[in-house]
């Protein structure tokens, strides 16, 4: 018998949604981001990164998996300039969205496999990663699970 990690259901369960939903509207930080059909709405994990990284007004920073932008936007207020990437092409362009809604200019969103489209030199480095071993069927679940911690050895 196969055992199933406890946050198995409730991730699935999340996936089913964010395929269904075509948009929702939710708080960081008391900030009310829109979050698109197949990108990860964000969780308390967001707002966790956003409180605990560091960044001073001349600095500048990379995200890796920026999802929907709420952490590179929100970092960016503190922050000279940053960049925000991720593989998904949905999140990518959620997350221009979110920076013309709030009018941010000091933040670039790419699409990237990890690094691969990014260049230059940056301050600090941010990245939640997918942390649970299951083959992701696509884009979506990439947002949760990588069966052979391919993001997280490209990352390193």
């Amino acid at each position: 018998m196969k055992h199933s990690l406890p946050a198995k259901p409730s991730q699935e369960k999340k996936f089913i949604e964010r395929r269904s939903t075509p948009e929702v509207i939710v708080d960081v930080c008391g900030k009310k981001f829109i979050v698109l059909k197949n990108v990860y709405d964000t969780s308390t994990d967001t707002e966790l990164v956003v409180d605990v990284v560091s960044i001073k007004k001349d600095q500048t920073f990379v995200e890796i998996g920026c999802g929907s932008g709420a952490v590179s936007l929100l970092v960016g207020r503190r922050a000279k300039r940053g960049v925000g990437v991720d593989i998904n092409p949905e999140a990518v362009r959620n997350a221009k969205l979110n920076k013309k809604r709030f009018g941010i200019n000091n933040i670039t969103f790419l699409l990237s496999d990890v690094f691969n489209n990014v260049k230059g030199q940056f301050d600090v480095v941010i990245c939640n990663p997918p942390y649970n071993a299951y083959k992701p069927a696509d884009n979506v679940e990439m947002m949760f699970w990588d069966d052979k911690n391919s993001m997280k050895r490209k990352f390193f």
